[in-house]
This record gives C-alpha cells, sequence and structure tokens, in this order.
C-alpha cells in the first residue's frame, strides 16, 4: 500500500437549508473505519450562519465549542445551531498509521422548521434539470431515484417499507 498523510481534513460547500432550520443529527458513511487509522479517525465540526457570507465560519463540536469533535456517525448537533439558514461541515480525517486511511462516503444533516417537518426536506434555488436522490432511513429500504427539477414548485413523495 501507499503512504498516507497523517491527517487531512477539508471545509464542504455552503448548504442554503432555504429558511431558519433547527438543526437534529449530523451522520456519515461508513460508520466504522479501518482499525489501523485509530480511535476516532473520523469527526467532524459544523458551522452555521444566517448569511451566505458571514465575516468567519466558526466551527464547532457538540458541546458548542470549538475544541470538540463529533465522533459518532449519528449524534445530535448542538442546539447552538438552531436558527441558523446556512450550514457548512469538516471533517477532520488523522490516522494513527500511515498505511491506512479514514474514508467518508456519505454525509447527511438531518433539521427541522416550522414550514419542513421532520422527514421531509426542502431545498430551494435548484437550476432545471435531472437530480439523483437517495432517501435512507435505519431500518428501512434505501430508496434511489432520480428527480426531474423544471418548475417553481415541485414536490417527490418516497414509501419506504422496513
Amino acid at each position: 500500500g501507499g503512504v498516507y498523510a497523517l491527517a487531512g481534513s477539508f471545509i464542504s460547500s455552503t448548504f442554503d437549508m432555504g429558511l431558519a432550520n433547527d438543526f437534529q443529527r449530523i451522520s456519515w458513511v461508513p460508520d466504522d473505519q479501518p482499525s489501523d487509522t485509530g480511535a476516532d479517525s473520523v469527526r467532524f465540526q459544523i458551522a452555521t450562519a444566517t448569511t451566505t457570507n458571514p465575516a468567519v465560519w466558526t466551527f464547532l463540536g457538540p458541546d458548542g465549542t470549538a475544541g470538540t469533535y463529533y465522533t459518532n456517525p449519528d449524534t445530535d448537533i448542538n442546539a447552538i445551531h438552531n436558527g441558523e439558514r446556512y450550514i457548512r461541515y469538516q471533517p477532520f480525517l488523522p490516522t494513527a498509521d500511515t498505511a491506512a486511511t479514514p474514508a467518508i462516503s456519505e454525509v447527511a444533516v438531518t433539521f427541522g422548521s416550522d414550514c419542513v417537518p421532520p422527514g421531509q426536506a426542502f431545498f430551494s434555488g435548484l437550476s432545471g434539470g435531472m437530480y439523483n436522490i437517495s432517501v435512507t432511513h435505519s431500518g428501512y429500504q434505501t430508496i434511489n431515484d432520480t428527480v426531474s427539477v423544471g418548475g417553481e414548485w415541485q414536490e417527490y413523495s418516497a414509501s419506504m417499507q422496513p
């Protein structure tokens, strides 16, 4: 195998949730990492804002400070982020062994608002075109589909089976 860096990180794009939200959980896949990478080889911090370009994006962990990290792949997001519209996440990917590397393939943030109840999602400002979607929930079948977006309002409904 190759030689990997001892640590890596990046900052996601800014996601516009459309309106102020209550952020609920962060999760990622895969939820387990090679044992050679060490404990907490995948960890996250989250930054939120009310405007698209705040002066500073402050990344915080589960206790609401910059000194902690979300280390479990299905964790409640600190309520300090509630009421914000924009979100970014920053994964940190350290390894204890440069012959092994942690990896993530998906990141999900669940949220709710007065307009968007739990179990629903709202996307604003999408350009017309085809979008691939994946609807998942623990204990239920995954639904993968393609949606054509072309008007001012679009609705998609997925019925999931356990």
